[in-house]
């Protein structure tokens, strides 16, 4: 890691570590200078500070709204959302037709009435603006409505991460447009591979600390004798682990150069697939104390499903991206992986 990664990351730490959430921890990044860094900086700042809120399990979600912000006003052109970004929420989507999962959005204006629904992340109850994307016939729609008006109904979902402060958000009635046809496409899909890049270093971050627990685990106990880590099934079980971790990383590393929509969603696809595939080992590897609450394996565990459903589960991309492969002459080429960090 370069001297100028380690500052950065040992100073997201810091803001990490103070417990923030929601507009408090906007507010916090945003005095930091928060949309000048990523600018200067933006592959390290992105990759540590998500990183960092896998291994650290933080509270941190609020975040990712601040990265479609900033993709949306860099390719929008809509440069006033940064102005109110500590209490502006972004929708995202939940459901899509298959067409969609690679650009989903949230509903669709019918008759001048809008209809759209989703999820927001910690910081709802404190916004004053809600940003979200809908289907107007054959075109997409950036569109702004006001959370608090009465047209706008959100619940608190106690689920799988509580802690993550998510709301399913309905909304009815009018809205005021941002951008329609081709530029709020193009704003859309930048934004989605926006979030879905900082999401998978998310997921690899989390990951990452289901091994290190696993591998920690499997060094102290003992069985027959000698560690249960010496023991070939569970080193190869560790590994398959570890490479599925790797390959996920390096796409994600490899994407910088790309900037491909695809690519991000096969990144992200990869991302929550190591996720599972680290969680189930070290699960098998812990034993019975891996399902107790006071171990708090399950912690990880549970961040990584909840993040893995955020703009199109596995599931969901694996079937787009197959749909979307069918329909073309030749499979893509996603540029060489990188093997060095900066």
């Amino acid at each position: 890691m370069s001297e100028n990664a380690a500052t950065i990351r040992s100073s997201l730490a810091g803001v990490l570590a103070t417990g923030l959430t929601g507009a408090a921890l906007k507010s916090r990044l945003l005095n930091d200078g928060w949309f000048d860094i990523v600018e200067e900086e933006p592959q390290i700042v992105l990759r540590e500070m998500f990183s960092l809120q896998g291994k650290m399990l933080a509270h941190a979600a609020p975040t990712l709204d601040l990265v479609a912000l900033q993709a949306l006003s860099a390719h929008g052109g809509i440069e006033q959302l940064l102005h109110d970004a500590s209490t502006t929420a972004i929708l995202y989507p939940v459901q899509a037709h298959l067409d969609r999962y690679l650009n989903p959005v949230c509903g669709e204006m019918a008759g001048g009435r809008l209809q759209a629904h989703g999820l927001t992340l910690a910081g709802f109850d404190d916004a004053q603006r809600l940003i979200l994307p809908i289907a107007d016939c054959e075109t997409m729609l950036l569109v702004e409505v006001d959370p608090r008006a009465g047209d706008v109904r959100a619940a608190r979902v106690a689920g799988i991460d509580d802690s993550l402060g998510l709301h399913v958000v309905r909304v009815t009635g009018s809205a005021r447009v941002l951008l329609e046809g081709n530029a709020a496409v193009d704003a859309w899909r930048a934004t989605t591979a926006a979030t879905r890049h900082a999401l998978s270093y998310e997921l690899i971050g989390l990951a990452r600390q289901l091994l290190e627990r696993a591998t920690e685990h499997v060094s102290q106990r003992r069985q027959f004798g000698r560690p249960i880590g010496s023991f070939q099934a569970v080193r190869h079980q560790l590994a398959e682990v570890h490479v599925a971790i790797e390959s996920a990383d390096l796409s994600a590393e490899a994407a910088w150069e790309t900037r491909d929509p695809m690519h991000l969603a096969v990144t992200k696809a990869l991302a929550a697939d190591a996720h599972r595939c680290s969680g189930d080992a070290s699960l098998q590897t812990h034993g019975a104390i891996g399902f107790t609450t006071e171990y708090g394996l399950h912690r990880f565990m549970r961040r990584g499903w909840a993040l893995s459903a955020l703009t199109g589960s596995t599931r969901q991309l694996d079937a787009a991206l197959g749909h979307h492969l069918s329909k073309m002459a030749h499979a893509p080429r996603f540029g060489s992986l990188a093997t060095q960090r900066t």
